[in-house]
């Protein structure tokens, strides 16, 4: 390493001696440092960083052709993406078939996926973790050493941290882009690999045009990349909850004028981001991966689970203490489109016209449902340790929202919705194609907000 002081390349050595004369691991486990990567690459960005790995790994990738994946980063609804799915679980499947070693690179867009992809597949996955040689320690050396697992690691160590979509795009023989958004981290990756073309190297570019902006994509064509499509019928998205009632009425769909919305508390349902209440995070990405229809998290989704469920799931989200809570409020139904709003610091709509009304006198006798205590800090310290899940602040910190204006109600703990006669509840849609969705999975009256 030319940027790299002797000492600090010796005291690299020197830990890596320790490190296996200490761990008593056979030759595949022993940690090894080569001044170039493993494949016989050097470039101008790698070219004063040196590599540590163990000697299976450095193996594994001398005698494979490795592939990776560079994507921008997507929005927190990721359901809405189901094409960049498609296109990743698609790279699985040619890994799968040609034995490639997939490599990624730690904080990358694509990371998580990408090992996920690899222990569905069975695919041989290479971890690269670019660290600065001051940053570089003897814990993270022992951490190296290679098991059973299908995920190995290697460390590209700079005189600084160099960036990892760059590195991918400068060490991958094939690399696949899924979505590229001008000026961003991926596309200046993408963009200095096309600009050193090599003839053995591959470089996909997928036509997305909800993924990377056309112009962008064709500009990448026309310098050497490969244009990749992927054809697939488009298909209706379907309700992803079975019905806990199928075997017994369907539910009578009614107008809004023909109930009394004062009578009610309403649960707004939102869209949901990341894992359901109670599923994993290797649960949820694999829904994403493979497409199904429980990987939809719109607020029509979140309301057909909590139906086919029966159960309104308490959460502890944005709430003062460790309390989970679920939430209500008393806006009756008819004044939904004066409170609808955009929280641009949670990036998500409130009050969207989706959700379940109980009537009051239910939830306060039956589940204790009561009104959100409003107040400034000092409110907070001077309740009761049992009145504390119901603290919400007056207003937001820079005094931008009242959060008075939601009329809020709290039920500490789950609202179990078999507690409830068809006759104490209500559901409640925004666009009436969405009642059919609903009425097999429902005993409660379905309203129609217009």
């Amino acid at each position: 390493m030319a940027k790299t002081t002797t000492m600090d390349r010796n005291k690299i050595e020197a830990w890596i001696d320790n490190v296996n004369a200490s761990s008593n691991c056979d030759r595949l486990g022993k940690l090894i440092l080569c001044d170039q990567w493993p494949a016989n690459e050097t470039s101008p960005l790698t070219k004063n960083s040196c590599f540590v790995s163990t000697v299976g790994v450095a193996d594994k990738i001398f005698a494979n052709a490795t592939t990776s994946v560079l994507s921008s980063r997507l929005p927190r609804s990721l359901d809405r993406y189901h094409n960049w799915f498609d296109a990743i679980r698609t790279v699985g499947v040619k890994l799968e078939r040609n034995q490639n070693i997939l490599l990624t690179a730690a904080g990358t867009a694509a990371d998580a996926y990408c090992r996920r992809i690899s222990e569905l597949f069975s695919i041989r996955c290479v971890v690269l973790t670019p660290i600065a040689a001051d940053k570089l320690t003897k814990r993270q050396l022992r951490n190296l050493g290679s098991g059973d697992s299908l995920i190995d690691n290697i460390y590209c160590v700079s005189p600084e941290k160099l960036p990892a979509d760059q590195l991918l795009a400068t060490l991958a023989d094939t690399v696949f882009g899924l979505s590229i958004k001008k000026n961003g981290n991926a596309a200046t990756a993408l963009w200095q690999r096309l600009d050193a073309p090599s003839s053995d190297r591959n470089t996909y570019a997928l036509r997305d045009f909800t993924l990377t902006d056309p112009a962008e994509h064709r500009r990448m064509v026309d310098a050497g990349a490969i244009d990749w499509m992927l054809m697939r019928e488009p298909a209706e998205p379907q309700v992803a909850f079975q019905s806990a009632t199928a075997d017994r009425s369907i539910a009578k769909t009614r107008r809004l004028c023909e109930i009394n919305s004062s009578e009610y508390l309403v649960h707004w349902t939102r869209a949901q981001f990341g894992p359901w209440p109670e599923q994993t995070e290797q649960e949820h990405l694999d829904d994403l991966i493979f497409g199904l229809p429980r990987s939809q998290r719109s607020e029509l989704a979140s309301l057909c689970r909590i139906v086919a469920t029966q159960r309104i799931i308490a959460s502890a989200n944005l709430v003062r203490g460790s309390t989970p809570v679920v939430c209500f409020s008393e806006i009756p139904l008819n004044e939904i489109k004066a409170h609808t709003v955009y929280r641009q610091h949670l990036q998500r709509w409130d009050f969207v016209p989706y959700g379940i009304g109980i009537k009051r006198t239910v939830l306060e006798k039956r589940f204790g449902c009561k009104r959100v205590i409003y107040g400034a800090e000092d409110c907070w310290k001077s309740l009761d340790r049992h009145q504390q899940p119901l603290f919400q602040l007056k207003t937001s910190t820079d005094q931008k929202i009242d959060w008075q204006q939601e009329q809020e109600w709290r039920v500490v703990g789950d609202v179990n919705l078999k507690e409830l006669s068809p006759e104490e509840a209500v559901v409640f849609v925004g666009d009436e194609k969405d009642l059919q969705k609903l009425s097999h999975l429902t005993l409660f009256d379905l309203v129609y907000l217009v």
